[in-house]
């Protein structure tokens, strides 16, 4: 028997809900729902979502102060090993792009032709800090990516590095170049102090789906 929280958490009777961090948007709300029920169903597991920053939800997480986090990269499991473990099975499946101007005729087949341009990425993304790190070159670092455009128009930087579902965000880009570079999976972190929750997660994942934008 399961009940509804009024955060819209799904209660197994007798449980207590995890406090799972998300982001505000970037989510399939029906599939996420989904697999709150499927985790109270076939595990007795209550989840309750929470709608936060993705930067918040990343200091909340590394402070114990929630029990785990919807969309996490690889790369920032790794980086964050001791403190947590991530599910094997992707939640969101996404892609890393490439953005220039269309008079600039810049092309990136692979991550390792940046090198050649003068590259920008926004600040909190570990991926690709992580993407600069190992290609061992100087990049242009911006707050937010609300300048995204903008640098890119006034010729500051030739290309820049992006997720595909923050594309959206950044308005009119029928100026730009888009190109698709490699596939981004995101992953559900826990705390690993549930780690031993980390099948039941993975299990209920593979009935469900990753919480997809586009297909």
């Amino acid at each position: 028997m399961t009940a509804f929280t009024s955060s819209g958490g799904v209660m197994a009777e007798g449980g207590q809900c995890l406090e799972i961090g998300r982001p505000v948007a970037l989510v399939d709300e029906a599939r996420l729902q989904r697999f709150q029920r499927q985790m109270a169903a076939d595990h007795g597991i209550c989840l309750t979502f929470i709608a936060i920053p993705f930067r918040r939800s990343e200091q909340m997480m590394l402070q114990g102060k929630l029990d785990g986090d919807l969309l996490r990269t690889a790369i920032w499991a790794e980086m964050y090993a001791r403190e947590v473990v991530a599910v094997p099975t992707p939640a969101f499946r996404s892609a890393v792009i490439a953005i220039s101007p269309k008079a600039s005729a810049v092309k990136i087949t692979a991550l390792l032709d940046l090198k050649a341009y003068r590259l920008l990425y926004p600040s909190g993304f570990r991926w690709a800090e992580q993407v600069v790190l190992e290609l061992d070159m100087s990049a242009m670092q911006i707050p937010s990516v609300g300048r995204y455009l903008t640098t890119l128009r006034a010729g500051e930087a030739d290309v820049g590095l992006l997720e595909k579902s923050v594309l959206p965000f950044l308005g009119d880009v029928s100026d730009m170049t888009i190109q698709e570079v490699e596939k981004l999976d995101y992953f559900i972190v826990l705390q690993r102090r549930h780690a031993g929750l980390v099948n039941a997660f993975d299990a209920a994942l593979e009935k469900t789906g990753p919480f997809l934008l586009q297909e």
